[in-house]
């Protein structure tokens, strides 16, 4: 007797493979039981496994996901995606190219995993989308508080669950802006949103990080111009005699990196150094990089000579980014796939902040807020993530 197999259609098919992607995405930062370097391991691994049903999803019903971003931008994708993948054949370590260097593991598998995903999520409401979105920033600011005093004991400059303050600086940062289109939409919430947005503002003093504090700021006062033109004036003065007063409590109450002017100028400096050196390695291999792991190669602390930068190498230290995620692109897959990739961003923040829909445009922000971060700092697998959501949601606008 012939066993028979019910028929699955190419939609049926598509369909759960988009639910298994955006299921496991969603999980992926919560994924934190061990310590640092093996849950970032075990992250990147999820994505991997994520990516790949996205990816799924994406070519089965490409019509509903691919065709939603404008030609140019699909043309970029392509540029990017097959720079990754020459990269990762032109270089030699293939392990470190394809599943990314440890602390990041952020290889060309898991940067096309991100794109994928990042498509996928287009499927998903706007509206529906954003809440999902805050509130798995407030569910990891919320757990990254006893994580942190479990861990270190210390809430002073706070990483929680993302182990980097800076990171988890930008997640919060990210989550402030999108509780502003929340407020907007959702009235009859907003007690619950303003506490929310209050945890999370809370939360980003105690980073310590400047740079995204002072961007949250000036992005929030864009944000009420652009909303409401004169009539936001208000809220605005409110917001800079709010964060000049909480500043002057801080620094005389805990000065420090926060407040130092001194400090913020060496940090300036600094990066600046490691930048150029980082811009000097990439005219070595301008077509294909060093590989998307294999940053630490570029920046040998033999190739940096500066003062500062041997302080950090001799107390035993490596750089395995440049702390400037664009110049990391052109190191890692070369000029053509860094270009592509910083103009896939730029094309996604015209778009997204020209929209007229105001849950295009607040992601925008928020991913100007990335983009922003991007000049100065690392970033993490979780982060380059919620950066391709947001950017995709920005390019299908212009469709």
């Amino acid at each position: 007797m012939a066993v028979t197999f019910p028929k699955v259609s190419t939609a049926s098919l598509a369909y759960v493979c988009r639910y298994v992607s955006l299921l496991l995405a969603g999980c992926l930062p919560f994924l934190v039981p061990l310590d640092p370097v093996r849950n970032i391991d075990l992250q990147g691994l999820l994505l991997l496994v994520s990516g790949s049903f996205a990816w799924c999803a994406v070519l089965l019903h490409y019509r509903k996901t691919l065709r939603l971003t404008n030609r140019l931008s699909q043309v970029l994708l392509a540029i990017f995606a097959v720079a990754c993948l020459v990269s990762f054949l032109a270089n030699p370590h293939y392990g470190y190219d394809f599943f990314g260097a440890p602390y990041i593991r952020l290889g060309s598998a898991g940067l096309l995993a991100c794109i994928g995903i990042g498509l996928l999520t287009k499927t998903v409401p706007l509206k529906q989308l954003l809440v999902y979105l805050y509130g798995i920033i407030l569910g990891l600011a919320a757990i990254s508080v006893p994580y942190n005093l479990g861990r270190l004991h210390s809430l002073s400059r706070i990483g929680g669950v993302f182990a980097q303050a800076d990171i988890m600086a930008c997640f919060v940062g990210c989550g402030l802006l999108i509780g502003l289109g929340l407020l907007l939409r959702y009235k009859r919430q907003r007690p619950y949103i303003l506490a929310g947005q209050l945890f999370l503002g809370i939360l980003l003093l105690l980073t310590q990080t400047r740079a995204v504090l002072l961007l949250v700021i000036g992005l929030y006062i864009l944000w009420e111009l652009q909303t409401w033109g004169k009539a936001g004036m208000k809220r605005i003065v409110i917001c800079l005699f709010t964060s000049v007063l909480l500043l002057g409590i801080l620094h005389y109450i805990a000065p420090g990196r926060l407040t130092s002017a001194s400090y913020a100028d060496q940090s300036v400096r600094y990066r600046l150094s490691l930048q150029n050196y980082a811009l000097k390695a990439s005219r070595q291999k301008p077509l294909w990089g060093y590989g998307p792991g294999n940053l630490a190669d570029a920046l040998r602390c033999p190739s940096l000579p500066a003062g500062p930068l041997q302080t950090t190498c001799h107390q035993g230290y490596f750089f395995n980014s440049s702390h400037d995620i664009f110049i990391d692109r052109v190191l890692a897959i070369g000029w053509i796939g860094g270009v592509s990739y910083l103009t896939i961003v730029l094309l996604a923040l015209y778009t997204g902040l020209r929209s007229h829909k105001p849950e295009i445009r607040i992601m925008g922000y928020a991913a100007l807020l990335i983009t922003c971060y991007y000049l100065t700092n690392v970033t993490s697998l979780t982060l380059e993530l919620l950066l391709w959501v947001l950017l995709v949601q920005c390019l299908a606008a212009a469709a």
